[in-house]
């Protein structure tokens, strides 16, 4: 089951957005600021956060930029409804995992998250193996 966490300062998509996520199954928890956002990121493990590129008190990038530093793992998607090619590219180079433009589709949504974790799943249980095969021949 994921964890994820949405940072929107829009109050009746965040609410839609998670109670959609937590009725397909995922841990969700939201925030609308990204100062609180990195204050959750610093306690929890985050498997996927959904970021707004614009929020009350900084830029979704800055936040995606702050996120990389503590954790490389965690899966970052900008959300907006202000996409530009600029900005895509901007977050893709900074490590996104991808960049969605509102409105979207929720269930295509759903159907991503679970890619993702099922990537990461595959990931982790990769390394895993190879730990006991090297702990077997090693």
């Amino acid at each position: 089951m994921a964890n994820v966490l949405i940072i929107e300062d829009k109050a009746s998509f965040g609410d839609m957005l998670k109670s959609t996520l937590e009725d397909a199954g995922l841990t969700v928890k939201l925030v609308k600021r990204g100062r609180e956002a990195l204050q959750v990121f610093k306690k929890e493990k985050i498997e996927i956060a959904l970021i707004d590129l614009r929020l009350p008190d900084m830029e979704g990038i800055d936040l995606l930029r702050e996120f990389k530093k503590f954790d490389t793992d965690t899966k970052c998607v900008i959300m907006t409804a202000f996409g530009t090619i600029d900005k895509a590219v901007e977050a893709m180079k900074l490590g996104a995992y991808d960049f969605l433009t509102k409105p979207f589709d929720v269930e295509q949504l759903i159907t991503f998250l679970n890619r993702i974790t099922e990537e990461n799943r595959r990931y982790y249980e990769n390394i895993l193996l190879k730990d006991e095969a090297a702990k077997i021949h090693g």
